[in-house]
């Protein structure tokens, strides 16, 4: 899932049955299942691109109270300095509430709102988009996402925190009545963090994934031709997993993965071909380069046929 062009790594709030993205805060989304062109390099089954609101001159506000979850959406329109100002929030209030339920299950209930259970998630976009001119349009993205869950109850106590948080940036331009340049940058990290304790063992676990890309596409079109050229660099940190324990304070040895640490560039270009009102055919080749030891090239072809206009 990409939004506004940065990767998102954790697409779901509670173990999915949330999820990660406000809709309220979506202007286009563009689903592809198979067959995306060669400019969403390294995915396998599908790519989702979600386009935040813009759509917007004047201040408006939306949002609900729910009984476990509240959201608002808000923007306004600069016209003075020419930019646009977009807000969304969302949070749940599970742990706020569930007091009012302890004491009213088992003890040996493992739900969310058993004794000592506490869980909450929130996520925050902030976005501002500048006309510097009728040919050039800057825009600056925030976004984050978390989920905390503890469970003090007894004598084993659980903590475990998991987030999003993308930095985005698009300087869009065009350069002539068919050529237009699209130049952003685009960092998205994601952590898991989990913590607890069960006498006379205190135990930790991390996991981390960053991504920081530059990408520059081009887009000409003609009469009979939707083209994208350009592209890509990606510089990634990885830890699988990082683990520490103790005995009453005496460090236990854990081996751990090491910190994985890589780099890809990448070349492509993508041709939609208009070959009849009803018969398109799209042709597309991605060249990238890992770590400057492997190269890989992906052709890609496909068509579409409409047998009723």
């Amino acid at each position: 899932t990409y939004i506004d062009g940065v990767y998102l790594h954790n697409t779901s709030h509670l173990g999915g049955l949330f999820t990660a993205v406000n809709s309220d805060f979506i202007q286009k989304m563009t689903f592809f299942k198979s067959g995306f062109d060669a400019r969403y390099g390294g995915r396998l089954a599908s790519v989702t691109e979600i386009t935040t609101k813009d759509n917007f001159d004047s201040f408006f506000v939306t949002g609900n109270i729910g009984l476990i979850t509240s959201k608002i959406t808000t923007g306004v329109g600069l016209e003075r300095i020419k930019t646009k100002v977009l807000y969304s929030g969302r949070r749940t209030y599970l742990e706020l509430i569930q007091p009012l339920y302890e004491n009213k299950i088992t003890k040996n209930d493992n739900s969310l709102l058993g004794d000592g259970k506490r869980y909450y998630f929130y996520d925050n976009l902030f976005k501002t988009q500048t006309d510097l001119n009728a040919k050039n349009q800057l825009s600056f993205l925030y976004y984050q996402t978390l989920d905390s869950y503890k469970d003090g109850e007894g004598l084993a106590t659980k903590n475990t925190k998991w987030e999003n948080q993308l930095l985005g940036f698009q300087w869009k331009s065009q350069l002539s009545n068919s050529l237009s340049s699209l130049l952003s940058f685009g960092k998205s990290s994601y952590q898991l963090n989990f913590n607890g304790s069960q006498f006379p063992y205190t135990y930790q676990f991390h996991n981390s994934y960053e991504t920081n890309t530059a990408k520059q596409v081009f887009k000409l079109l003609t009469e009979k031709q939707n083209i994208h050229f350009g592209a890509e660099y990606n510089s990634v940190k990885n830890l699988p997993r990082k683990v520490e324990g103790a005995i009453q304070d005496t460090p236990l040895l854990v081996e751990n993965q090491q910190m994985y640490l890589y780099d890809d560039l990448s070349l492509f270009v993508d041709d939609n071909i208009q070959v009849t009102d009803l018969f398109k055919i799209k042709l597309g080749l991605r060249f990238t380069n890992f770590n400057g030891l492997c190269n890989v090239f992906e052709p890609r072809i496909s068509s579409n046929y409409q047998f009723l206009p």
